[in-house]
């Protein structure tokens, strides 16, 4: 079996491990002179300390584990980039649970050039994740304790830009701000004084719910429906939401603060599409997920 798909198959058909007490298991590794660590949500959350052996969001992050994969493959394979080192990697299957995130980060630090281990592996010199924000801020508070950098992907929370806490934390994205403040810009641009918003239950959507409603004060907006969403809602739950919708027709624009890898934004849509009323809104979101 080639490389690639070996690699693919060991993420897919892992279901996690016991993350305490002892060491936790990794979905892939890969010996090296240098070892670089991965935090993924690759499966599911389930009782304290496992994993459930149901991909998260579809599968959606294994693309991005795989990818880390095939760049240090990749780094590797080019003598001229690291001439006589060779890059490892340790991916972890976080589940998109801080606790579990922890557990793999103290074991991260227990490998790092300045842990303590009495026949110490080859150093994890840093550190690709995490995903959400409250697992992100964990590992990195860890990190960054012990001089570890950190990079996540996908974690866009604010408190991440501090960097007397978050010191060797980076990120590739953007924070939450510059996403909220582009679609206040967008608000202000049209002129519109009357709009909804829906925002996921989580640190994420009610930091967001915050800061747009402060901005539709500035701004003489106001609100026709403010609602939470969470990712238990059923599709009798987003008809009635559809219906709060369309009993105020006056407010065309919809806000929604959720995430890509979320169903909110689509089910929502398909809550629409089930009362022909989809093309009466117009939405505006950071995403809106795989519509």
């Amino acid at each position: 079996m080639p490389l690639d798909r070996m690699i693919l198959a060991c993420l897919l058909s892992s279901v996690g491990g016991v993350y305490v007490p002892g060491r936790p298991q990794y979905v892939a590794e890969s010996p090296g002179d240098l070892v670089l660590a991965g935090l993924f949500p690759i499966h599911k959350s389930a009782s304290p300390g496992y994993c459930r052996p149901v991909l998260r969001s579809g599968g959606f992050y294994v693309p991005y584990a795989y990818s880390m994969m095939h760049a240090i493959h990749r780094v590797n394979d080019d003598p001229a980039i690291l001439p006589n080192i060779t890059l490892g990697y340790r991916i972890a299957d976080s589940c998109g649970k801080d606790t579990a995130a922890l557990a793999h980060a103290l074991d991260f630090v227990r490998l790092s050039p300045t842990g303590d281990d009495s026949a110490p592996p080859p150093p994890v010199v840093g550190v690709v994740g995490g995903s959400y924000s409250s697992v992100t801020k964990l590992s990195g508070y860890l990190m960054t304790m012990f001089h570890v950098p950190q990079i996540s992907y996908t974690a866009t929370s604010d408190a991440l830009s501090d960097k007397s806490v978050y010191t060797y934390q980076l990120r590739t994205i953007v924070p939450n701000r510059v996403f909220l403040q582009a679609i206040m810009d967008v608000i202000a641009y049209f002129r519109w004084s009357y709009v909804s918003l829906l925002y996921i239950d989580d640190e994420y959507g009610t930091d967001g719910q915050r800061y747009i409603s402060k901005q539709a004060d500035r701004l003489g907006v106001c609100f026709a429906v403010k609602e939470r969403v969470n990712y238990s809602m059923t599709a009798s739950h987003f008809d009635r939401m559809a219906g709060m919708l369309l009993q105020r027709p006056q407010a065309k624009v919809v806000i929604v603060l959720s995430y890509r890898s979320s169903r909110n934004g689509p089910d929502l849509m398909e809550a629409l599409r089930r009362r022909n009323a989809i093309h009466d809104f117009i939405f505006v979101a950071p995403t809106l997920g795989r519509v």
